[in-house]
């Protein structure tokens, strides 16, 4: 069987791209599919080894503070903007046999962007008589009348397994062929990847607060979350050896970090790593670290896959209700919280018990049966 794997993996955002490659390698190792190929919603075929271009921060434009936008002038535009039917998504529908489409926050109403490309995928599937399933999304908490409507229209009959038990009751509500919730493919890693032992490491990924504002009601400045982490690491340094800040490849990360933190930190223990431009870079930073402070959410699942000492700081509800699934809210943190007493927290954190034999198998057994149905 030869599976089409359709995501956002292309993102500068490599995370996206850690979930495309996990579940491409789960595919091949665990259930002995022959060929996976990979196409991003977006801008086409590309190969799961790619390398991010390399990008000068100066030459980074900051995204500005929030502005109001209208909902079907920017619909709109993304609608006349897709190619509906290219020859490189024909060709890879063609060739062949199951479209997975996932995993990542796919069902949301970003303007119906995603919604509109996976149905241009999802139309090109049904042309060629090809069997489609979305896998492992996670699922928004709120879409327009727009959204909902193209949504029971055109995908309505595709089934979902969502990443997140609260993304299953959204997708139940909005009509949607739900199966069950299940990981997030990237929790797989470690199936992959062996873990490395490591002395008493700190990895530090920070995002930038611009994208807290952007995608959940949090409204906090730059400067305010950069004083946060300056007085966090200054207090760290007394504690460790060693302190390396990370990114996930984000470009909005890399300046937030390059701009409001670099030129405040004067601290030989306090190293910055360069962006990341691969999943497997993403997966390096997360592995060569013993204890590791997190906000993005494919940060944290490798770190929990690689059994490392991680704590999340909370700012989106997908990151939030992934742990509460694996009851792992005790190791969510919040910006509201003093950065001594985050320190505490991290200086005297233990190794987590590995709870996932359960939810993978159960995984596995979701995925078989999703290729099982779908090759009838």
């Amino acid at each position: 069987m030869k599976v089409l794997v359709v995501g956002a993996g292309k993102s500068p955002n490599v995370g996206d791209q850690l979930i495309e490659k996990v579940l491409g390698w789960t595919l091949q190792n665990k259930l002995d599919i022959d060929t996976v190929s990979y196409f991003d919603l977006e801008q086409g075929k590309y190969n799961i080894d790619y390398k991010q271009p390399e990008v000068d921060v100066d030459d980074i434009k900051e995204n500005v503070e929030q502005q109001k936008k209208y909902y079907l002038p920017r619909f709109i535009k993304t609608f006349l903007s897709i190619k509906w039917s290219d020859e490189e998504l024909i060709n890879s529908v063609k060739n062949n046999d199951l479209i997975i489409i996932g995993g990542g926050h796919l069902l949301i109403d970003n303007y119906s962007c995603f919604l509109l490309n996976i149905i241009r995928v999802a139309r090109m599937a049904q042309k060629h008589n090809k069997k489609v399933v979305l896998w492992s999304v996670g699922v928004g908490s709120k879409h327009t009348y727009i959204w909902k409507v193209i949504a029971r229209m055109f995908i309505k009959n595709i089934p979902v397994f969502t990443r997140d038990s609260k993304s299953l009751i959204r997708a139940k509500k909005l009509g949607l062929n739900t199966q069950n919730y299940i990981l997030d493919p990237a929790f797989f890693v470690n199936d992959m990847v062996a873990p490395k032992v490591n002395k008493e490491t700190l990895g530090l990924f920070i995002m930038d607060p611009y994208e807290m504002v952007r995608h959940s009601e949090n409204l906090y400045k730059r400067e305010d979350i950069a004083a946060w982490w300056l007085k966090l690491i200054n207090i760290l340094s007394d504690q460790y050896d060693k302190i390396t800040i990370y990114n996930n490849g984000s470009l909005q990360d890399v300046k937030f970090i390059h701009k409001y933190l670099v030129p405040k930190i004067d601290d030989e223990k306090v190293l910055v790593h360069p962006r990341v431009l691969s999943a497997d870079e993403l997966i390096d930073s997360v592995n060569k670290n013993n204890l590791i402070l997190a906000q993005r959410l494919h940060a944290v699942i490798p770190a929990l896959a690689l059994n490392k000492k991680v704590y999340a700081l909370e700012w989106d509800e997908k990151l939030t209700n992934i742990l509460a699934d694996l009851n792992l809210q005790e190791f969510l943190l919040s910006y509201q919280m003093e950065p001594s007493q985050i320190a505490n927290k991290l200086i005297s954190s233990k190794p987590h018990i590995n709870i996932l034999d359960e939810q993978k198998l159960n995984y596995l057994q979701n995925l078989k049966s999703a290729i099982i149905e779908n090759d009838k």
